[in-house]
């Protein structure tokens, strides 16, 4: 028994790299031959806007609905519905750059019609989000640590997008979640005076503006058209190897070339059938 112990050790990396080797070579098949990707994307029923004066983490979850939104920089008068289309513009122009048919709810009908594989991308809620934080430096010079705080704004757009396949209810819908995000920016660094002894922060602010709403919501867009399609592109390895991988590629159109996605991707919250089994999440 030792000798077949020490074989499959020995082939145990042959193993692994041969299906490493499998599956980029699937996720390499899907760019190359998957040319008719069809996907309805619907947009959330509404923007939820929230604001609090300090990192959500540490907001005391009694309260958490329950701050102004009068006390924001940005979130108290913005337009929601020019946010949401900017990214759902955003996000359908770059999904077409990797030559996916993308359907709207003005051509919903046509979708429902197609007799090919198809892919529902429903946005369920989306949420724009201010907070406030702070940037923090710290060094040490000559054994004394110096520190400095500047309050800092973020902006952070979350989405949750429920996805299910055309004429497949045996298969379950599953939730995704992508975040992007924006904050003020200070480009500083002590400086020590060897003649003075004196140590200053040198810095240069860069905050943020009511543009950078508008910036934010077109790069989520950019940013959940990647996403959707190394989704798709995953989703596509997982079928073709009949389970589940813990290996994820994402494609680089400019390019042409797949590499390890990392945590640059989608977050798996749920399947339908796990929130059967849990109950509401």
């Amino acid at each position: 028994m030792n000798w077949i112990k020490r074989l499959f050790f020995l082939l145990l990396p042959v193993l692994v790299l041969f299906s490493c080797a499998t599956e980029r070579r699937l996720a390499q098949q899907f760019v190359q031959e998957e040319t008719n990707i069809n996907v309805l994307l619907l947009p959330p029923p509404d923007l939820i806007v929230k604001y609090y004066p300090t990192h959500p983490d540490e907001a005391d979850p009694d309260t958490i609905d329950a701050y102004d939104l009068q006390d924001a920089r940005f979130v108290d008068e913005v337009d929601d519905s020019l946010v949401v289309n900017n990214f759902m513009q955003s996000l359908k122009y770059h999904l077409e750059l990797f030559q996916v048919n993308v359907f709207g709810p003005d051509n919903i009908d046509s979708f429902f019609r197609l007799d090919t594989t198809a892919f529902i991308f429903s946005l369920s809620q989306m949420e724009l989000m201010e907070y406030l934080d702070e940037a923090i430096f710290t060094s040490t010079i000559d054994t004394i640590q110096y520190l400095q705080r500047f309050p800092q704004t973020t902006l952070m757009q979350s989405h949750w997008f429920e996805f299910s396949t055309l004429n497949q209810p045996e298969k379950p819908m599953e939730v995704l979640y992508s975040m992007q995000y924006t904050s003020d920016y200070f480009d500083g660094r002590f400086v020590y005076n060897p003649l003075s002894g004196e140590v200053t922060f040198r810095y240069t602010p860069y905050y943020l503006t009511s543009d950078d709403v508008f910036e934010l919501a077109y790069f989520a867009g950019e940013q959940n058209a990647q996403y959707i399609f190394d989704y798709l592109m995953n989703y596509y390895v997982r079928e073709e190897i009949a389970s589940d991988t813990d290996r994820y590629f994402t494609y680089d159109r400019n390019r042409h070339v797949l590499r390890p996605a990392y945590n640059d991707r989608f977050i798996r919250i749920s399947n339908r059938e796990n929130r059967n089994e849990q109950g509401p999440q």
